[in-house]
């Protein structure tokens, strides 16, 4: 018997799922990995997540009008958040307002990640001089993808 399952059959199924079929067989288990979005042996862990266009959509399906506004900073300043913009575009007034949004989108991000000890982060912080002393920011394709996202050129 031969059940073929494409990416888009793959994404809908629960993770739990997902990880049974991989287990099934290492040939099966490295051919699924390298065809879905998500990060497998090569992602950088120095990094933030690189998140694709059709995971960015499948992890935009729920999240509050608030996450969005807080992401759609990063579509439209070239995947950098100032927290100044994410203070303005969320309505939080310190920087301690964004720590729930960031810690959400690590959770979600590592519930969707096909690696149960999963230290997958969306964000990134690099340190400067502004008064914030820093700003957070995407990879490019994270960028690229919630450009596609918001309709941002």
């Amino acid at each position: 018997m031969k059940i073929i399952i494409t990416n888009e059959d793959l994404a809908k199924l629960s993770v739990s799922t997902r990880k049974e079929l991989f287990g099934l067989t290492e040939e099966m288990n490295e051919g699924l990995k390298k065809d879905t979005d998500f990060h497998g042996e090569d992602q950088d862990t120095d990094m933030p997540y690189d998140m694709t266009a059709r995971m960015t959509k499948k992890f935009m399906a729920g999240v509050s009008d608030k996450t969005k506004s807080f992401l759609k900073v990063f579509a439209i300043s070239n995947g950098i958040g100032t927290v100044d913009d994410l203070l303005k575009a969320t309505g939080g007034t310190t920087l301690r307002d964004l720590n729930g949004i960031q810690a959400g989108l690590t959770r979600r991000l590592r519930k969707m990640d096909i690696d149960e000890e999963s230290e997958a982060y969306l964000l990134g912080w690099d340190e400067d001089d502004s008064e914030h002393e820093g700003h957070f920011y995407v990879t490019e394709i994270t960028h690229k993808s919630l450009q596609n996202y918001f309709g941002v050129p």
